[in-house]
Parts: structure tokens; sequence; C-alpha cells
């Protein structure tokens, strides 16, 4: 088939236009960062990554993911926890760097524990690590029970006390904002269990703190306004794809001969 300038102009376009799309896609699925949070009691510290790659599974990944090492004989430990890991012949259920797929909502189990020792402990993170995972998603550290402990935007640390040898546990939630229902993308549904919710609040029959996206206690303007910013968003591992759309617009371009110069 002959490619006349007018076709290759509307291939070239169509395929570019695509390509800035799957671009703006890729800053909102949250491909390839990471955080480093660090334990510390007294004089001893303890440092676990957590983040986001393209090629991980929610398993063990030899290729992203490290083993904890053995505990100090005083200090302090701190892992990522999965109990679904094999524990023989190498323990995998603690882990110092644990990386997943980007999905809404990520969630990473937290501990950390003193050995032989007790007082004050500070969990610390650096804003600009944060500052890597795309503004579309909330980073929070929680309790055990789901209750927010710390806005990992807004600060960069959070402490309590902890007796000797207890094991304290931590949830870090990264979420897609709006993401209600926690299916991956912020939709005709997210906006609907918002509205059904709306006005109220812990007191009301039809409270849903799923839908109180900015944690005061209450559904109203503010969240569906929160809601509203990444109405449409959805995280997708599509990173692969852009490549592929830009080797094409290569093969299309490389493809196309420039006119010869005439010879005298």
């Amino acid at each position: 088939m002959t490619r006349t300038p007018v076709t290759m102009f509307l291939v070239m376009s169509l395929l570019f236009a695509i390509s800035v799309e799957l671009v703006a896609l890729v800053n909102a699925s949250a491909t390839e960062w990471d955080v480093v949070l660090t334990a510390s009691i007294d004089v001893y510290s303890d440092v676990s990554e957590f983040g986001v790659r393209v090629g991980a599974t929610e398993g063990f990944d030899a290729a992203y993911d490290q083993v904890d090492p053995p505990s100090p004989p005083v200090g302090v430990v701190s892992y990522f926890w999965y109990p679904s890991n094999p524990a023989t012949p190498v323990d995998l259920r603690r882990l110092s760097v644990s990386m997943i797929p980007p999905s809404s909502p990520m969630t990473w189990t937290y501990n950390v524990r003193p050995v032989s020792i007790g007082g004050t402990i500070v969990i610390a993170w650096s804003a600009s690590d944060i500052a890597t995972i795309p503004t579309e998603f909330s980073v929070y550290l929680s309790d055990s029970s789901g209750s927010i402990l710390a806005d990992m935007r807004v600060v960069t640390e959070y402490s309590f006390t902890a007796d000797a040898d207890t094991t304290y546990d931590f949830t870090v939630q990264v979420e897609l904002v709006g993401d209600v229902n926690g299916d991956g993308k912020v939709d005709a549904s997210d906006l609907l269990d918002l509205s059904e919710a709306y006005g109220s609040d812990s007191s009301k029959p039809n409270w849903n703190s799923d839908c109180d996206i900015n944690n005061d206690g209450k559904v109203d303007v503010l969240d569906l306004y929160a809601l509203s910013k990444n109405y449409g968003e959805t995280v997708q591992t599509i990173t692969l794809w852009l490549p592929m759309v830009l080797s094409m617009l290569g093969v299309l371009v490389g493809k196309r001969k420039l006119p010869r110069k005439p010879k005298d």
C-alpha cells in the first residue's frame, strides 16, 4: 500500500495523540518510586524501603525485594510483614525492601520492634521521597486498626512509646484519591457511593468512612471536590505500551523517504 503524505500525517497525528494520553496515564499510575522508612530508638536505628515496580508481583520478587537480616542483640528492627510468604528454607515473611505492582490501594504492613530496650521510637521518612509519588495519590501511616496516625505528605515522622521486645504493627497505604471503592479507578461508581454518604458523619446511618476523603470526620463538598479532581483517573500498568507507541512513530518516520536532490 502506498503511503501518501496525507495518510502518513493522519497516522502520525493519531499515534502522537495516543502517546500523549499514555504519558498522562503513566503519570497517574504511580510507577517506579520508593520511600525509605527509618525507625530509631536511643542511638539505634533500622532502615526499610517500600515502593512500586511495574515488573513486581504481590509475592516475593528476588529482583526487587530483600530479606530482613537477623535481629541485633539490642536496638530496633523494622520490616514489612508478609505472613503468607514461605518461612523455609529462607524466611521470606520479613522483608527490609518490599516492591509491589501499581494498583489502588497499595498497602504495606510495617512492623517495628525494639530489642532489649524500651522508650520512644521515631519512624521517619523524607519529604523528597514522598514527593516522587504522583500527587493523585494519598499516603498515610495507620495503626493496625486502620486509624490514621500521620499524613505522610504533611509530616515527616511519627513517634510513640514502646515496650522492650514488643512488636508494633502499622500500615502504609497509598491510594488514588477519590477511589472510594478501591477498584483502581475514579468513576461514576465512586461518585454514587459518595452521594449516598453525602452530608453524613459517624453518627449517621449513611456514614461511609471511605467517602471521607480528607479524613475530617464528615462527608461534604470538600470530599466531592477531592474526588472531582481525579475523576476519570485510572491506575494502569501501561508503561510498556508507551515505548511501543513511540517506537511505531519512529518506524513510520524512519520509513518515510525524503525526496532526493536532482542531479545536475
